[in-house]
């Protein structure tokens, strides 16, 4: 969705057009890089802090049987 956001925004038809995108438009493509790596989960991001919180909760309660298909779904999302 990001990418065809981008793609009206810039006018660009093909692939190979993106190259050049940051030099063209560096804070749109800033943004998009903080919402992809929040996205991943990759820290220090707000993605990264939910997830921490998420499975520490997890570990207090000792519900580790939770954790088990979180941890793959996590790793299939990547």
């Amino acid at each position: 969705f990001s990418f065809s956001l981008l793609k009206r925004q810039l006018g660009i038809d093909s692939l190979e057009q993106f190259s050049g995108v940051f030099k063209r438009s560096p804070v749109t493509v800033g943004f998009l890089l903080f919402f992809f790596l929040s996205l991943v989960g990759a820290p220090p991001f707000p993605g990264f802090i939910a997830k921490f919180l998420l499975y520490t909760a997890i570990m207090q309660l000792k519900m580790y049987w939770v954790i088990v298909p979180m941890v793959t779904a996590e790793v299939l999302w990547i």
